[in-house]
């Protein structure tokens, strides 16, 4: 499980007309949709999008089912087409839809190497408050841009939480 994470998360790197302006952390998420199929998303922070005109992922080239050890640069433009923002202003999640760069490298003849989230691994609303100040988690990502180059992999740290969900920090609610 634990490295099928490391290959559900990416180095996003923002740019504004080709020019690298910052960098972001990404996971992949498999959201169901007509008909039994399902859609392809790049979860991510708003802010990462801000002043952007695109994100670029740098994927793994899959060798049949494994990482082959190639990378390929994968750009998603920043147009309302290709971007959902969470529905509310002050939550800083946004999704980017994935899909057309799975078709455009699979009609190059190239095949993606990843690992989605499925939502049944988020808690259910009702869960939340039980989740307490203290808890152990693990985090996977790329902080500050941080991440190994040449494994093409994000970094792993464990850490607590600095709060109780169930509490107001700050006098506001988390939105979950």
């Amino acid at each position: 499980m634990a490295e099928q994470l490391l290959y559900s998360t990416v180095k996003l790197t923002s740019s504004s007309n080709g020019v690298p302006s910052s960098t972001g952390t990404g996971f992949f998420m498999s959201f169901p949709f007509d008909g039994g199929r399902n859609v392809i998303v790049l979860i991510t922070n708003k802010h990462v999008l801000n002043g952007a005109t695109a994100v670029t992922a740098v994927c793994h080239v899959a060798e049949g089912d494994t990482p082959s050890g190639r990378f390929l640069p994968c750009t998603i433009a920043n147009r309302p087409e290709f971007v959902v923002h969470h529905p509310a202003a002050d939550v800083d999640l946004c999704a980017l839809i994935f899909g057309p760069i799975l078709n455009q490298a699979y009609e190059a003849g190239t095949s993606l190497f990843f690992r989605s989230i499925d939502p049944s691994l988020i808690p259910e609303p009702q869960d939340w408050e039980f989740f307490d100040a203290i808890e152990d988690v693990t985090m996977i990502g790329c902080p500050r841009g941080i991440s190994d180059e040449v494994n093409n992999l994000p970094i792993v740290r464990r850490g607590i939480t600095a709060s109780a969900l169930s509490k107001k920090y700050n006098g506001k609610r988390s939105s979950w």
